[in-house]
C-alpha cells in the first residue's frame, strides 16, 4: 500500500504555485519521521518527490515508464498525488514494479478517504472508481516509454476524473471523497520504494541518479497544477528526499524549458 500520510509533512518547506521555481531540495530527518507518527506505517517507505501547496483543482505530468530491479516483497514506485488540507482524502496514480502481485511495470490508482485507515484500494479491487473507457486497463502492464497521467476536478459535478495520455478514463464521485470536495490542498509527484522488512535494496526509477540526466534517469515533465479557478499552472515544486538520503536515490532541482516544461530526474539504485 502507498501509505503517503506524510503528503503533508513538509508543507512549510515548499512553495506555492505563484512562487519562483524552487532551486534546492532538502532531506526529511528521521526524527521528524517519528515524531509525525509514520513509524507506525507498514513497512520501510522511501520517496524522492517534488511537492506544492496551495488550492488545486488537477495535477497532471508526464512520467517515463521504467523497469527498476525489484525483489522480494519490494515495489517501486512512480507517481502523482493529491491530498485536501486535512489529510483525509487521497488519490493517486501512477506505475509501480510489484512483483508480489503482477510482473512488469504496470498501471494502478488508488483512492482513501480516511488516511489509509478503513477505505480505499488499489485499481477496481472495491467500489469507489467508476470507469468509463475499458480500453485501458488498470493494473495492465504499460508498453509505452512514457505515460501523461492527470487527476481532474470537474468544475460542476466535483467528481475527480482519472486522464490518461489526455483521455478520462473513470471517475472517483464527490461523494467518495467529501473532504476533495472543494478542491485539494496539496499535490506531488514523483518516485516512491518500498518493503516490508526493510532488507531488499530496491531500484527507484532507472536505477540510475538523477545526474545521469536525458536518456538514462527517470522523470516527470510537464508537470502542471490546475488552481482553485481551473486556470493551468506550469508546476513550480520543491523537491525533495523524505526517509532516505543522496547515496541511495536522488532528486533533481526542478527545471524548465518550452519541451519539457517544469521537470525533474529522480532515481537511484538504493544501497542498504
Amino acid at each position: 500500500m502507498l501509505l503517503l500520510m506524510l503528503l503533508m509533512l513538509f508543507s512549510n518547506g515548499t512553495t506555492s504555485f505563484k512562487d519562483n521555481f524552487t532551486l534546492s531540495h532538502y532531506e526529511l530527518p528521521k526524527t521528524n519521521i517519528e515524531k509525525l507518527g509514520l513509524e507506525q506505517l507498514k513497512g520501510i517507505h522511501k520517496y524522492a518527490l517534488g511537492s506544492l501547496v496551495g488550492n488545486f483543482t488537477g495535477v497532471t505530468s508526464t512520467l517515463s515508464v521504467q523497469n527498476p530491479k525489484v525483489t522480494g516483497d519490494g515495489q517501486s514506485i512512480s507517481q502523482i498525488w493529491i491530498s485536501d488540507s486535512s489529510k483525509r482524502g487521497i488519490l493517486e496514480a501512477g506505475w509501480h514494479v510489484y512483483p508480489m502481485v503482477s510482473s512488469g511495470h504496470c498501471l494502478f490508482i488508488y483512492w482513501t478517504a480516511d488516511r489509509y485507515q478503513s477505505t480505499g484500494c488499489f485499481n477496481l479491487q472495491c467500489k469507489g472508481f467508476v470507469q468509463v473507457d475499458t480500453k485501458v486497463v488498470l493494473g495492465g502492464v504499460i508498453s509505452q516509454r512514457e505515460i501523461s497521467l492527470a487527476i481532474s476536478q470537474d468544475k460542476k459535478t466535483q467528481n475527480w476524473w482519472l486522464l490518461v495520455d489526455g483521455k478520462r478514463i473513470g471517475y472517483w464521485p464527490s461523494s467518495l471523497l467529501k473532504s476533495l470536495q472543494q478542491g485539494a490542498s496539496f499535490v506531488a509527484a514523483g518516485g516512491e520504494v518500498a518493503t516490508l522488512n526493510g532488507k531488499a535494496i530496491l531500484q527507484m526509477g532507472s536505477g540510475k541518479f538523477p545526474s545521469s540526466g536525458k536518456g538514462f534517469a527517470a522523470y516527470h515533465r510537464n508537470i502542471r497544477v490546475s488552481d482553485a479557478n481551473h486556470v493551468i499552472h506550469d508546476a513550480r515544486l520543491q523537491t525533495t528526499l523524505i526517509n532516505t538520503n543522496q547515496a541511495c536515490y536522488g532528486i533533481g532541482n526542478i527545471q524548465y524549458n518550452p519541451q519539457w516544461g517544469s521537470h525533474f530526474f529522480f532515481g537511484g539504485p538504493g544501497c542498504s
